[in-house]
């Protein structure tokens, strides 16, 4: 994708959850999360390509019987006596080779495939002698193949931005029933409400279902003024692992900047592994893979002055590095991929 289709997207981005009607509806929060490898060195459609979810958090109680449900089950994974937020979750994911100009089969690299999904999350935090540890969980369900709209996405972009056409969809990974079950523990570490400027956090996450299995450890530091609640950090990982979390306000409305290292054990990967037209890529997933990300944060001000119902979102920036995903039979390595990651956070609390 090219700077002009990023442009048009950013634009549509910053207009589409209207934060009055939003507010209206007794939403919380609106986040919208956008990652490209536009914004990564090579600047390609190539590998993990593109990845988008916008999650509507709510508090308070749940206004059907689907949430309350949900509400209820998840506090499995977080506390008793701790009434968690909820959101609900919209996304795609794409995947792309080297080459998108080549409509044959590529066989040793990876394969065309998309992942359009819906989730519902459950969030908590709770701090206890001067720690607060955040909890999520979300379950996914959606499906890769056609039906995710990945070639209609990618080539409907491409026309609209004079790009070169992506020709390979015709090879794209076959359809199969998404289902995905994240759960992330984050502990924020000396979380003081006094004067604080150097903040510590380590988590850990874990995602099983038909599509990924994996498990991964991270550790973070944030540099700013951290006076109040320590927001959640977490490295996204291709549309898991996303904090939607409205409750450390205060540190929302401050800049930050931060920097993160991960490691992810990988037991199964269908988007390195799945079924194509010509059968299974010629390629030997790794095992494990490193992250590094590093970013800022930027709390914007309201548009119109005091009162108006028209705000501009406060945005992150992150850049993620990760090793290499997996090995060419025959060949080397993949090289090192990198991406980066726009957040724009609507927060309607008044």
């Amino acid at each position: 994708m090219n700077a002009r289709h990023l442009a048009s997207i950013l634009a549509v981005l910053l207009a589409l959850p209207f934060p009055g009607s939003a507010r209206a509806a007794g939403v919380d929060g609106v986040q919208v999360h956008w990652d490209n490898d536009l914004w990564g060195k090579g600047r390609t459609d190539r590998f993990y390509t593109n990845g988008i979810r916008v999650t509507w958090t709510f508090s308070g109680e749940p206004s059907n019987t689907l949430a309350r449900m949900y509400r209820d089950r998840s506090q499995w994974f977080l506390w008793d006596g701790v009434t968690p937020t909820l959101g609900y979750t919209f996304g795609q994911t794409m995947y792309t080779p080297r080459n998108i100009s080549d409509p044959s089969p590529q066989r040793f690299d990876r394969p065309w495939g998309a992942f359009l999904f819906l989730g519902t999350t459950a969030h908590a935090s709770k701090t206890s002698e001067g720690r607060t540890e955040y909890r999520g969980t979300e379950l996914k369900l959606g499906t890769p193949g056609r039906s995710a709209l990945g070639e209609d996405v990618q080539v409907a972009v491409h026309k609209l931005t004079d790009s070169p056409r992506p020709l390979g969809w015709g090879q794209q990974l076959r359809a199969r029933p998404g289902v995905q079950l994240s759960h992330v523990r984050v502990m924020q570490l000396d979380d003081r409400r006094g004067p604080d400027y150097v903040g510590f956090q380590w988590g850990w996450g874990a995602t099983v279902g038909t599509l990924r299995n994996y498990a991964t450890l991270t550790a973070a530091a944030v540099v700013g003024d951290l006076s109040g609640e320590d927001a959640p950090l977490l490295i996204g990982n291709e549309g898991d692992f996303v904090a939607p979390d409205f409750k450390a306000r205060q540190q929302y409305r401050r800049p930050y900047a931060f920097v993160a290292v991960g490691i992810t054990g990988v037991a199964y990967n269908y988007f390195l592994e799945g079924q194509t037209p010509y059968g299974k890529p010629r390629l030997q997933p790794s095992r494990a893979y490193t992250m590094r990300q590093f970013g800022f944060s930027l709390p914007l001000h309201r548009m119109f002055g005091k009162g108006s119902s028209i705000w501009i979102p406060r945005v992150v920036y992150s850049h993620t590095t990760r090793s290499s995903e997996y090995r060419i039979d025959g060949g080397g390595r993949e090289p090192r991929q990198r991406w980066g990651t726009f957040s724009f956070f609507w927060d309607l609390e008044r």
